[in-house]
């Protein structure tokens, strides 16, 4: 097994014999004083509350996000039902998160499927580099394939561990306005620091 996917199962298994300021420890630095084991207590006992005791551990499945955290996902079978334990761990094999969710939370996520009004028949894209030195961002360029001067636009991802796509799940929102503009003759970039 991977190190995120042991520290996961391991917070599971410290969730299951109650010992909640051990899960606290897993978290990464900037998150440990918003976590309290009070209220991982009260998440998890208000779970079991409703779906009853563990019965079995599914096998974990492992996204990458391409940002260095990686999203496991396990699926939980209670007498009563069940949920799938998220959580995204860093590159440093911390917890950058843990949420208790519904069950189909734990399948694979559907690849991104290119939003219904774009046209990638009618652009180009390229890797660039916008800027100098420390200010610089990596990006993908979508060119219209049209005569120029064309208008352009520059998207850039917000804080936290967020691609260019500023991918969540299936979903990459940058990457749909990125691929409407130029479908519609707006150059455009989505670049991430």
């Amino acid at each position: 097994m991977s190190a995120p996917v042991d520290l996961v199962l391991g917070a599971l298994e410290m969730a299951r014999g109650g010992r909640f300021a051990e899960i606290c420890d897993l978290f990464a630095p900037p998150l440990r004083p918003l976590v309290t084991p009070e209220g991982l207590a009260a998440g998890w006992n208000a779970e079991l509350a409703r779906q009853g005791p563990v019965t079995s551990v599914g096998v974990p499945l492992t996204e990458p996000t391409g940002t260095g955290v990686v999203v496991v996902k396990v699926a939980v079978s209670c007498e009563h039902g069940g949920f799938a334990l998220v959580a995204p761990v860093t590159d440093q094999g911390q917890l950058a998160g843990l949420q208790l969710a519904p069950p189909g939370a734990a399948e694979p996520i559907a690849p991104w499927e290119p939003p219904e009004y774009a046209d990638p028949r009618s652009f180009d894209e390229h890797e660039v580099r916008l800027g100098t030195d420390e200010l610089a961002v990596d990006g993908t360029v979508s060119v219209p394939r049209r005569a120029g001067p064309l208008p352009a636009v520059v998207l850039l991802a917000g804080s936290g561990s967020l691609d260019r796509d500023e991918t969540i799940g299936r979903n990459k929102p940058f990457k749909d306005v990125a691929w409407g503009l130029a479908t519609q003759g707006v150059a455009c970039s989505d670049s991430t620091r």
